[in-house]
């Protein structure tokens, strides 16, 4: 993201009564507690493997999508 950082999108996306779910892939970890507390879904670290990312999309974005179908 060339002329914002993931952060600054997802807080003002925080304030949308419906905010998208979001995963946050950094190699920073000093996103990773603002991530949470604008309710990331996860926050990847890089470098991550692909069962890392299916453990994100299987578990966590499942979980919350059958969460809201109920």
């Amino acid at each position: 993201m060339p002329k914002e950082f993931g952060i600054d999108l997802a807080r003002s996306l925080s304030v949308l009564a419906e905010p998208p779910l979001i995963v946050f892939v950094s190699a920073f970890n000093v996103y990773a507690i603002e991530a949470f507390e604008l309710y990331a879904m996860d926050c990847l670290l890089k470098p991550f493997d692909n069962s890392r990312l299916a453990q994100t999309l299987e578990l966590r974005l499942e979980e919350h999508l059958d969460q809201q179908a109920a």
